[in-house]
């Protein structure tokens, strides 16, 4: 569920899923590691004997009364379908970008017959959504004329050839804007996370109790980005930092990107 703490599986398309988990990840550092070969850092430390360990005081006696929280914790966001709650979150302004930047990029790669329409790419979002919950190994095995394998809902909704069209040109950022591309490893989605962050502090009212911590959306394709944490159950994948409430929800992230990342 969108803006949850737990997220689906990202990657530079949206239903890849061939690539190996071993491919030169980068550590939380920021340092890379060789491909092939990665291995969890060492967390042996040694600690002087005569050293005092910094631990924090705690009032445990404290009975008093906390503040009254004067808000309320609501959503903004009402709707009798599902695609009411998703369009709440990813904006039609949005999209219509991404089909925008789709278009430009597939001109400026010769092809100029694709022409994507704002309704097609709300088909190609919820097929791949769809993708996430029923695996196959390839991605035309949707539409395969065997009994066993085709899906209808798939196949009577766009041509594969055009889907994968779409999944070929896919863009959320004009790439001759060469400066806002310097250290700056997650500039190609920055106009999705922009607007996903606006739409998440907007869809619901604050709460009183919240946290920033960090979570790892896992993620096996190559990238300058992928991060091992090996304290969190998806140890591989890409760190994110997020302000979250006591419900789970996501107020705010922030990609990391290394120590020399922008």
């Amino acid at each position: 569920m969108i803006g949850s703490h737990s997220s689906p599986d990202i990657g530079t398309s949206c239903c890849s899923r061939d690539e190996s988990e071993d491919s030169e990840p980068v550590r939380d550092n920021g340092s890379s590691t060789s491909s092939g070969a990665a291995k969890a850092p060492s967390r042996t430390s040694t600690v002087s004997k005569n050293s005092t360990p910094c631990i924090a005081d705690i009032d445990t006696d404290w009975a008093g009364k906390a503040p009254d929280y004067l808000g309320k914790h609501k959503a903004n966001e009402h709707g009798a379908l599902h695609i009411d709650h998703f369009l709440a979150l990813f904006p039609e302004s949005l999209l219509e970008h991404i089909v925008c930047q789709t278009n430009l990029y597939a001109v400026q790669k010769g092809t100029e017959n694709l022409l994507l329409t704002l309704p097609e790419l709300k088909v190609f979002l919820g097929i791949s959504l769809a993708m996430t919950y029923i695996t196959y190994p390839r991605i035309r095995n949707y539409w395969s004329t065997g009994s066993g394998l085709r899906m209808d809902l798939v196949t009577d909704s766009i041509p594969v050839n055009h889907f994968e069209e779409i999944r070929r040109f896919l863009h959320f950022k004009d790439n001759s804007d060469t400066l806002s591309f310097q250290n700056n490893h997650v500039a190609g989605i920055g106009p999705v996370i922009a607007a996903l962050n606006e739409a998440f502090c907007s869809a619901v009212d604050s709460e009183e109790y919240r946290s920033v911590d960090e979570m790892v959306i896992p993620f096996k394709r190559r990238s300058s980005i992928k991060q091992y944490l090996p304290s969190k159950p998806k140890r591989w994948g890409v760190k994110v930092r997020v302000r979250v409430g006591v419900s789970g929800y996501i107020h705010r992230l922030e990609v990391y990107q290394g120590e020399t990342g922008g």
